[in-house]
């Protein structure tokens, strides 16, 4: 099964308050946002979802009109319905990984991979998976370049038991997309805590910064559409390419992750 097969395979709520047009939009921008649907590749048709959930042409009308009109899709004529190349900021509300961050920049994301091996999980890894202290993980140190500058180190451990046949190779580009592929474990929301560091000689020798250079030490927990943590990680993002805006209302909090790569 291929990732949008499964992003796909899970029905829609119909006891839930939330609207099903937005179900819908919800579970096409979680593909969005984890790179399993990019530029290239068109989304499904409105008739392949109609018969796929059940649903009325007039409801996944609605939802492709709302993803036009927010710009996270376009219409190509004869060819079907793509995502846009977003260029600006890039929301932490929307994109749940790199590689998504950085083509909506309209850069290039790459990888390099540093350590890749299985590992037993210690007792705080375990509690945080919610696996058995001892189950195997995968640990995964890379650095993620954007148009081949360093920007982030992350290292990150994920069950063996989601993703079995996961290679170095595979690290190479989206973790988020060989999960879904493996595991059909979409990618739904995350969890960070932030902490202000300053960088050692190893992790700014990685980065390409100096000693002692301000970071943010990101903890987070990655959960699917069930809500389960399929992976913990501990990011590394130097200050000087990093920025956060932050705007409040009376509703909500809106966080905005500005890459600065000047």
């Amino acid at each position: 099964m291929n990732n949008i097969a499964a992003a796909f395979q899970e029905p829609l709520d119909s006891t839930s308050d939330e609207p099903l047009y937005a179900q819908l939009e919800r579970r096409i921008l979680q593909l969005i946002a984890t790179g399993v649907l990019d530029e290239n590749v068109p989304l499904p048709t409105e008739e392949s979802l109609v018969k796929t959930f059940g649903l009325s042409r007039a409801t996944v009308r609605r939802c492709f009109k709302d993803l036009v009109d927010a710009g996270h899709v376009r219409r190509r004529r004869g060819l079907g319905t793509f995502v846009s190349r977003q260029s600006g900021q890039a929301s932490i509300t929307r994109s749940l990984n790199f590689s998504s961050e950085i083509r909506a920049l309209k850069m290039t994301p790459s990888s390099r991979v540093l350590e890749f091996r299985t590992i037993k999980s210690s007792a705080s890894i375990a509690q945080n998976l919610h696996i058995a202290k001892g189950a195997n993980v995968w640990r995964i140190r890379r650095v993620r370049l954007a148009d081949g500058s360093p920007v982030l180190l992350t290292t990150s451990f994920v069950p063996t038991l989601l993703c079995p046949k996961l290679s170095e190779q595979d690290l190479e580009h989206s973790l988020y997309s060989r999960i879904t592929e493996q595991s059909n474990a979409l990618p739904a929301r995350c969890e960070e805590i932030y902490d202000a560091v300053c960088l050692d000689e190893t992790d700014a020798q990685q980065l390409d910064v100096p000693i002692g250079s301000p970071a943010f030490r990101i903890h987070r927990a990655s959960m699917d559409t069930r809500n389960r943590v399929f992976e913990i990680s501990i990011i590394i993002e130097p200050a000087s390419k990093h920025r956060f805006k932050v705007s409040t209302d009376i509703d909500e909090v809106h966080f905005e992750k500005i890459f600065d790569m000047g």
